[in-house]
């Protein structure tokens, strides 16, 4: 059983469904979305993996629960807090950028920074993707270097991760 303030995913609730047991204040939240069904036998909840409201229940709850993820499931973790706070056209602006990235054979660790690069200019600006521009970057570079005071190695991986964005 989980104890207060955790949220444990993993299988459960048949092919295409992620599991979720929940601690009571976040099954209150669980049991007016759509698409959730309870399975009393394996005592959790499920939606389909896929589903919007999955996502919004995790990005919501995020800052106040203990999410703890089965091993199978940890990459689409991953992808979830890669997108945590960004818009549809923003998100599909890092999944194009990850793949990218990919293709161009990079590092994993060089892939992973990259994006939490993209990821911080994407939520700074609030900017759908198409429609930043060159004084997005260069105000969001200032605000690296003077207010978070960021290191030079530090900004010149944004600079490097943003010329490919």
């Amino acid at each position: 059983m989980v104890s207060r303030g955790q949220i444990w995913l993993g299988p459960g609730g048949g092919a295409g469904r992620i599991g979720i047991k929940a601690s009571p204040a976040f099954e209150a939240q669980l049991r007016g979305m759509p698409g959730v069904k309870r399975h009393d036998a394996e005592r959790l909840w499920s939606l389909p993996r896929e589903s919007e409201q999955l996502l919004e229940f995790l990005r919501k709850v995020r800052t106040n629960a203990n999410i703890m993820v089965h091993p199978a499931f940890r990459e689409w973790k991953r992808g979830l807090d890669e997108t945590i706070g960004l818009t549809r056209p923003q998100i599909e602006a890092i999944d194009r950028f990850r793949t990218h990235l990919k293709m161009k054979v990079y590092s994993p660790k060089t892939i992973k920074e990259y994006l939490n690069h993209a990821k911080r200019f994407l939520e700074q600006t609030n900017k759908a993707p198409a429609t930043y521009t060159t004084e997005d970057i260069r105000a969001y570079i200032n605000t690296l270097i003077t207010t978070k005071q960021a290191s030079r190695s530090y900004v010149n991986q944004s600079i490097c991760s943003l010329k490919i964005l």
